[in-house]
């Protein structure tokens, strides 16, 4: 450092996570207190208002140091590190005042600088360490005040306490990534064939049981035939991240995903979370999944038949419970209350009950008819299905949603009209007539179904318990 440059107190420029602004804080008072040489940049100092960009760039120029608290390697450190690369590019430029950069870590195997900077010497959050690098500060500084030097181990000890934090992980989701090369063509039951799956190891051998690092969409039909017990839920699963990543291409809105997805035949498996999207100019977009190990969704080793009688008897006691009661005779009122909220109630309330039914349900119109065995009642069945869907339709279609595929987003804050409450009130009670007569005959063929199941098991006297033990 120059003469002219020690005179005045030197710029420290402090480069951390939002998250970390206590201990940013913390820092630099113990620094502060210790030292007369220095004066300290937080971006917590930029006042609202300013540009944010502008004075960041600003005051990296009219730094001489910029300092790295770099706390926890699995953060995002996207940010950060544009500041050390700005500020590095600075010091390369000709004739450009000397500058340095330190990343200080905690005392950790894992912990240490992030990959574009992992060149410069780290300084881990070690006693002798931290001295050491305090020393050298100093000296740069030329600190005059004896008793700052002579209690550099003190602050020192500060330092590393600040980088003390105990903490045991508990769990931590796998990871998968689905990147796009074309994203003009995608659908919205399928993504193109040269789409990639890839991520952490052991999902991906877990899920799609494959030793190679990525496996592509169009290998998703041979994965699904080599397991026939959990092809149809996994099949569900694929749709369902198919339609998202179709909505996302689109930009419209998007519904959490519900499904679930089996490793091979099971019995593991593992609720998929939509983490983040990148979208590159090269047409390119990539979805990072979170993989969270799960315990519901589908049945499993149930009839199939069955299993989707029982399915479309949660829906009808759902929509029983939660909307035709508590709506069907209160149109009128709610509209004139707050009609937006009404909209927004009813869409919720459809969405949450039909996402359930399509990802973590097991129905489908062809299994349930399967479940009735004279063509009477399946006929009966069928109709009952087309009075409610055709009033299901309107429903939504009153509400503000003409396409029941897309039933995401905004809900109009307009007031409801006479015509538009009556048209509501109209399909909720076609609705409600269409739940009642199924209840009424599927209650009744669950009660043989699972009667005939116990006969095979226990033969015909099954009212005789077992003795206890």
């Amino acid at each position: 450092m120059s003469e002219r440059e020690t005179e005045r107190r030197l710029q420290i420029f402090v480069s951390h996570k939002a998250k970390d602004a206590d201990v940013a804080r913390n820092f630099v008072r113990i620094i502060d207190r210790n030292s007369s040489r220095f004066k300290f940049f937080l971006s917590e100092q930029i006042e609202k208002g300013e540009r944010y960009r502008d004075v960041i760039c600003e005051t990296l120029t009219s730094s001489s140091f910029l300092i790295l608290l770099f706390l926890d390697p699995r953060d995002d450190w996207g940010w950060c590190l544009y500041e050390t690369g700005y500020f590095d590019a600075l010091s390369r430029v000709p004739g450009a005042v000397p500058r340095k950069i330190y990343c200080l870590h905690p005392d950790q195997p894992t912990a240490g600088p992030p990959d574009p900077i992992n060149d410069l010497q780290p300084i881990p959050s070690r006693q002798e360490e931290v001295e050491q690098w305090l020393h050298g500060l100093f000296d740069i500084a030329r600190e005059e005040k004896q008793v700052h030097v002579e209690d550099i181990s003190h602050t020192a000890e500060q330092i590393c306490q600040l980088f003390e934090k105990t903490r045991t992980e508990l769990y931590s989701a796998g990871k998968i990534h689905i990147t796009i090369k074309d994203k003009p063509n995608v659908k919205l039951d399928s993504l193109p064939g040269d789409t990639e799956i890839s991520g952490d190891k052991e999902i991906v051998r877990d899920v799609f049981q494959s030793l190679a690092e990525k496996v592509f969409w169009r290998d998703l039909p041979k994965w699904l035939d080599r397991n026939p017990n959990t092809r149809y839920p996994n099949n569900v699963a694929i749709q369902a991240i198919s339609k998202a990543v179709y909505c996302l291409s689109k930009q419209i809105p998007i519904q959490p995903l519900q499904a679930v997805i089996f490793a091979g035949q099971g019995p593991r498996r593992y609720r998929p979370v939509l983490h983040r999207v990148d979208e590159f100019g090269t047409g390119h977009l990539q979805c990072e999944l979170l993989f969270v190990e799960d315990v519901g969704g589908q049945l499993q080793n149930v009839d199939r038949p069955l299993a989707a009688l029982l399915t479309a008897i949660r829906i009808a006691i759902r929509v029983r419970w939660e909307i035709l009661k508590p709506f069907v005779t209160k149109i009128a009122i709610l509209s004139t209350l707050d009609s937006k909220k009404l909209r927004e109630d009813l869409q919720v309330c459809l969405n949450n009950i039909f996402t359930e039914a399509e990802s973590r349900g097991s129905y489908n119109k062809v299994d349930l008819a399967s479940a009735f065995d004279e063509e009477r009642s399946r006929n009966a069945l069928c109709e009952i299905i087309d009075r409610f869907s055709s009033a299901y339709s309107n429903l939504w279609s009153a509400i503000g949603f003409n396409n029941i595929e897309f039933t995401s987003g905004e809900v109009s804050a307009e007031p409801l009209s006479r015509e538009v409450c009556e048209e509501i009130e109209r399909s909720l009670f076609e609705m409600e007539a269409a739940n009642a007569d199924f209840l009424v005959m599927s209650t009744v063929r669950v009660r043989d179904f699972i009667s005939d199941e116990l006969k095979v098991r226990f033969g015909k006297k099954t009212t005789k318990r077992p003795p206890r033990s």
